[in-house]
């Protein structure tokens, strides 16, 4: 599976969401027969125990966030809240001129919900980013995060939406563009083999496994910015409704995450008192049990700190780290300086790196500039930092070279969550 799909896919596509039902959409839609890559559905039933409703119940309702998105809330209020009798029926993402983005309803009713998909149409949709109807999902169905969702806690999820209420709401299709279509069908990547839970009894796995899951770094690194200052860092925008907001820096520097584990309990509950923007679903994550939550910041105090200033509540300016204008801009240096290193060196790291899932990089030089191709993607430049150390992706993503005692150049080592080793096979 794409390793940057899972974890780091730019939120370009973010705010398209796949929609599902309703009246026809005026654009035409690019089906299955454009697809490259897609696991047919399989005939089966999950079965249905009290635990894995109960274990679905709460990762629905908290950490998977599937209600603050497949639900109408109720903006003018702290956090935006969902609206109980409207919970699974859908609603319109963002509408704008040009495109719709949707989020279906998935309640279990007939007519407008899912309650005619089977349970691997949904649980595809959920993983592997494929529409009931067949349908590569736009990027505000957070697939790629979503992958690594274990079997049996999927199995939870779909059986947990089979017992919510139905409600019936016949939601219009989305509407997107020919071309944001094509863009989708590529991404999605089939699941074939078993997708095993981590050590839940480790607290830093358990971390980990949460915030991959809830894509927290989806919203808290800034993709979109003209420089991003590191992974995890804060400063991308986000709208919602009629709301918006920077995302915050979660690493824990003086300049992110600088108080306790109790601390962070409380926002993670209160939203700062609600205060804090509707955007940042803590209406949901305020569901979760104080033990994961703990396990979130202590795997949070693993990442690498990140030092960028940024808040939505004093008076924007120009931000040196990120190139935006935001809170707290003013505070931030240059988030790195770009260093020169010899086309020599450039060419001792070119060639093609696997990992152990059997992704790959090509690290190649054109127009004196290191460049890297990652399994189809558009080429991207590895920006130096140091003569062995480079940024990658524009998402503030590490890249380093290792070398055997003799000299040559044998692994490629990515930092993102934690470090991935890619062995040099060319």
């Amino acid at each position: 599976m794409n390793l940057f799909i899972k974890i780091i896919l730019p939120l370009t596509l973010v705010f398209i969401a796949a929609g599902c039902g309703g009246e026809p959409d005026e654009t035409p839609e690019v089906y299955l027969t454009e697809r490259l890559k897609v696991r047919p559905l399989r005939e089966f039933s999950y079965e249905r125990t009290i635990a894995r409703i109960e274990r679905g119940k709460y990762l629905t309702e908290s950490v998977l966030q599937c209600f603050a998105c497949h639900s109408e809330r109720d903006w003018s209020k702290p956090g935006a809240p969902i609206i109980e009798n409207k919970k699974g029926a859908g609603a319109i993402f963002l509408e704008e001129e040009g495109y719709r983005m949707v989020a279906p309803n998935i309640t279990p009713d007939k007519e407008s919900g899912a309650g005619n998909w089977t349970d691997d149409m949904i649980g595809r949709a959920i993983r592997e980013g494929i529409g009931h109807d067949g349908r590569a999902l736009g990027g505000a169905m957070w697939f790629w995060a979503l992958s690594v969702l274990s079997d049996e806690d999927l199995a939870s999820v779909v059986v947990y939406l089979r017992t919510i209420p139905p409600v019936k709401n016949k939601l219009l299709k989305r509407k997107v563009s020919l071309e944001l279509q094509r863009a989708y069908v590529n991404r999605p990547f089939p699941i074939y083999s078993p997708v095993l839970s981590p050590d839940m009894d480790n607290e830093i796995e358990r971390g980990k496994y949460l915030v991959k899951v809830a894509d927290c770094s989806g919203c808290h690194t800034a993709w979109e910015a003209p420089v991003t200052p590191g992974f995890f860092g804060g400063g991308n925008f986000i709208e919602r409704q009629n709301d918006s907001a920077f995302s915050s820096n979660i690493t824990l520097d003086q300049s992110g995450i600088f108080y306790d584990e109790n601390v962070f309990i409380q926002v993670m509950r209160t939203g700062k008192s609600g205060t804090l923007s509707g955007v940042m679903p803590w209406i949901v994550f305020k569901n979760m049990t104080d033990d994961d939550l703990i396990a979130i910041y202590k795997f949070l105090k693993t990442l690498r700190p990140v030092r960028h200033y940024v808040n939505n509540i004093s008076t924007p300016r120009k931000c040196s780290a990120c190139g935006q204008i935001h809170g707290f801009g003013e505070m931030n240096k240059d988030g790195f300086v770009r260093t020169e290193v010899s086309l020599d060196l450039y060419n001792d790291y070119t060639g093609k790196y696997m990992f152990d899932d059997s992704l790959f990089m090509k690290i190649y030089v054109e127009d004196e500039k290191l460049m890297v191709l990652e399994d189809g993607y558009e080429p991207s430049e590895c920006i130096p930092v140091s003569e062995n150390e480079f940024r990658y992706f524009d998402a503030g993503l590490n890249i380093s070279f290792e070398r055997n005692k003799k000299n040559k150049v044998t692994h490629l080592v990515l930092y993102e969550m934690e470090e991935l080793v890619a062995k040099k096979i060319e």
